[in-house]
């Protein structure tokens, strides 16, 4: 989304979740939440992060990116021209400051032909001045006599769909045809970007309703390239823009119903924000948002290059504005997403849809005015190599066979396109957790709080009564000694608490040398205790009363047949000796006297050697009195990975040493190209899984490692879990229903 006036229906349109119960994500009222069952905690106070000196450069992609900028000089609807011409000195020196701040040229430029202001006529005077650098200029070509749907204005009373479909403008568009051939040069056309979004006029709901909506959006589209293309401009290339999320994310909505075909598009993209302004209570991250519509893009065209056409985000406390842009270009430079071959940066500056008149709740996203994203655009793009120049015919940029996802052609209906979580109906109530509560059990799932979306907080707060949330030295929360970056932390203990969940604080002490930063490693081994201790102290204290189990020690047996403790690259082993072990659990005890602590590691139901060394730490930790209450279990299995039976007798011999069970980050992989016979054997397997746990004694707590397949932590391609990408319910879910039953 785009344009400060847009955010005047932020409570209506952002997908923003306010933890005091404001707005939900997907932008409308939320209903208000049945009472936790027990009292819901204080908020944590949060802190700000600070990015790092130097970000670590990516592997890139060898396949030419090509860099633009959809600029702050978008028209006269924002900024009062009086002239094409000011408007052209106005984006030829604000793509100059931002040129001079990145330290590489632009391949294009967007602005806007807003008929509202800027008239019908073709923009040739902003065009020459974007052809003239060498760019090609891209149009959003605005047919609009209003700015935004609102309350105040809730149809478009000029430029409707059908009236385009009627041909009521073709004099006007076959004019603006005729200047556009006669420009003589490549130009990008984006008509009814965001039509997914119901803000703009051109969105379904406005034009049609639910039903007819979407087909006359493509009726309109048709009907405008059509006839561009009788007239001969030919060197328009046509661009199919979607906003993501869907605002609404109902099925009539989805974008795939929105597509007019191959034949008349060239260019497919999305626009992907975070925040808006600073004052809104989540922080919606760029590389999950686009991990989701990828599949989705590349499934319904092929064959078509992908463009971020924009993407942004305010500064907000709850993250930090540059770094949210270092992950975004670094996923795009990288080939994440390969069939992605432009990206722009919504140069601009927005005042906050509060109309507060407060400019520090204002959106500064000039990357020439703010210096943390001139020094991380710089930083990225100064040196990557996979950016493309000016291309002189921007259309032979291309999609190989190689780097397109599998999926169906687009050849299909887009009923057949869609997820199908947007046609199914709703989750049922109860849930897996009603089932465990009357099996004695609590069950949960990892929640990572960038993945949540309305559907997914709903399913995840309705599933399940047990949440794990994670906090690791190397995912950014200890950028040095003195410094901590809790919020996150904060934001998904705030949300659990809210929702009378049990929360599992993850994790303590890990030896794996890729979760320390680096100012760990090159600690002296004289300070490595003390770094530990006040880690544990801060952390496990912070969080007094509130994170009722914690992982304190972390996967510290050696792989293999040998049952030893993990010696190599492992820097609390390095200068504390196996008995870094025991003192993590005494000073987390002492942190908060309160919270049950656990041992955790894998493969212990099937390799012998790992769990019979787990089984000796366990004996020789409780002779040293050492405050551990139980073994997890993390139980990342494939069908017939491992024998029921022995994972049976081990979990028994846990518990008669005295320690709870706890499975703490089940899943179950697949291969990539899943049949139904696999997923029903991985059905079996999390049947299986949940009734040898069932049946073992001193069991307590499930946990599943996450909520729905694709979702980008873990075994992204592998359909590991109880739901599929568009949280839809597999055959693993019941499986693991059935189990709960007794069935």
């Amino acid at each position: 989304m785009k344009l400060n006036y847009i955010l005047l229906l932020g409570i209506l349109f952002l997908g923003v979740v306010f933890i005091s119960g404001c707005v939900s994500p997907e932008g409308s009222p939320p209903e208000q939440p049945e009472q936790p069952s027990k009292q819901a905690q204080p908020p944590v106070s949060l802190t700000v992060p600070s990015l790092p000196e130097q970000p670590q450069q990516p592997d890139e992609s060898t396949t030419p990116i090509y860099h633009g900028i959809t600029t702050h000089s978008w028209s006269s609807l924002i900024t009062p021209f009086t002239s094409a011409s000011e408007q052209a000195d106005a984006l030829k020196s604000e793509v100059d400051a931002y040129e001079a701040a990145v330290g590489r040229p632009v391949a294009w430029v967007g602005f806007a032909s807003e008929w509202k202001t800027d008239g019908r006529a073709f923009p040739s005077q902003v065009a020459a001045s974007i052809k003239n650098r060498g760019a090609t200029p891209l149009i959003f070509l605005n047919l609009r006599s209003i700015d935004v749907i609102d309350e105040n204005q809730p149809v478009e009373p000029l430029y409707t769909l059908d009236a385009i479909i009627a041909g009521q403008f073709d004099s006007d568009l076959e004019a603006w045809a005729d200047a556009a051939k006669n420009f003589g040069s490549e130009l990008i056309v984006d008509w009814g970007w965001e039509m997914n979004g119901d803000f703009n006029p051109w969105n379904g709901a406005h034009n049609g309703g639910t039903t007819e909506g979407p087909k006359n959006y493509r009726k309109a589209y048709r009907h405008i390239i059509e006839l561009m293309r009788s007239r001969g401009a030919n060197n328009i290339r046509w661009a199919f823009h979607i906003n993501f999320p869907e605002y609404p994310a109902e099925s009539w909505n989805a974008f795939e119903k929105y597509y007019p075909g191959d034949d008349v598009v060239d260019y497919i993209g999305v626009s992907i924000y975070g925040v808006q302004s600073p004052i809104e209570t989540s922080f919606p991250s760029f590389v999950n948002n686009m991990d989701s519509a990828y599949p989705r893009l590349v499934k319904m065209a092929p064959k078509k290059p992908v463009f971020v056409f924009e993407f942004a985000t305010s500064q907000n406390p709850l993250g930090d504005q540059a770094r949210w842009a270092d992950d975004a270009l670094a996923g795009i430079l990288s080939g994440r997403w390969p069939a992605v071959r432009s990206f722009a940066w919504w140069n601009d500056y927005w005042e906050c849809w509060c109309q507060d008149g407060n400019p520090a709740h204002d959106t500064e996203m000039r990357v020439e005015k703010v210096p943390g994203l001139a020094k991380v655009f710089k930083s990225r793009l100064s040196v990557a190599k996979n950016v493309g120049e000016r291309p002189p015919i921007f259309s032979k940029v291309d999609v190989g066979e190689d780097l397109r996802s599998s999926g169906s052609p687009s050849t299909k209906s887009t009923d057949e396109l869609l997820p199908s979580a947007l046609t199914e109906k709703p989750v049922s109530s109860g849930g897996l957790k009603t089932l465990a509560e009357q099996r004695g059990i609590r069950i949960g799932g990892n929640y990572d709080y960038e993945l949540r979306s309305e559907t997914h907080d709903k399913i995840f707060e309705q599933e399940y009564n047990t949440m794990t949330a994670g906090i690791f030295w190397g995912d950014g929360s200890r950028p040095s000694r003195t410094e901590y970056d809790l919020s996150e932390m904060d934001t998904k203990v705030n949300w659990g608490l809210a929702r009378g969940m049990d929360v599992l604080g993850q994790t303590l002490v890990w030896f794996s040398p890729s979760e320390l930063p680096d100012w760990v490693k090159a600690a002296p081994n004289s300070e490595v205790e003390k770094i530990m201790n006040e880690h544990i102290d801060t952390v496990v204290g912070r969080y007094k009363g509130k994170v009722k189990f914690w992982n304190v020690v972390n996967e510290a047996v050696n792989d293999g047949d040998t049952g030893t403790l993990r010696q190599e690259d492992n820097k609390w082993a390095e200068a504390m000796g196996d008995d870094y072990i025991r003192k993590a659990f005494v000073r987390a005890h002492a942190a908060d006297p309160t919270a049950v602590l656990y041992y955790n590691d894998y493969e212990m139901e099937s390799n012998k050697a790992k769990f019979d060394g787990v089984k000796a730490l366990l004996i020789d930790l409780k002779k040293q009195g050492a405050p551990v209450h139980a073994l997890g279990w993390q139980m990342h299995v494939k069908p017939g990975s491992f024998d029921a039976a022995t994972l049976l007798a081990r979990m028994n011999e846990i518990a008669d040493l005295g320690f709870d069970n706890y499975i703490t980050e089940l899943d179950v992989e697949l291969p990539e190209n899943a049949n139904a016979a696999d997923y029903e054997q991985q059905k079996q397997t999390f049947k299986t899984v949940v009734e040898t746990f069932l049946a073992a004694r001193r069991h307590n707590t499930l946990v599943i490692w996450g909520l729905r397949d694709g979702d980008p932590y873990w075994l992204t391609n592998n359909h590991p879990l109880p739901f599929d990408e568009n949280f839809t319910k597999k055959p693993a879910y019941h499986g693991i229903q059935e189990a709960l039953l007794g069935d």
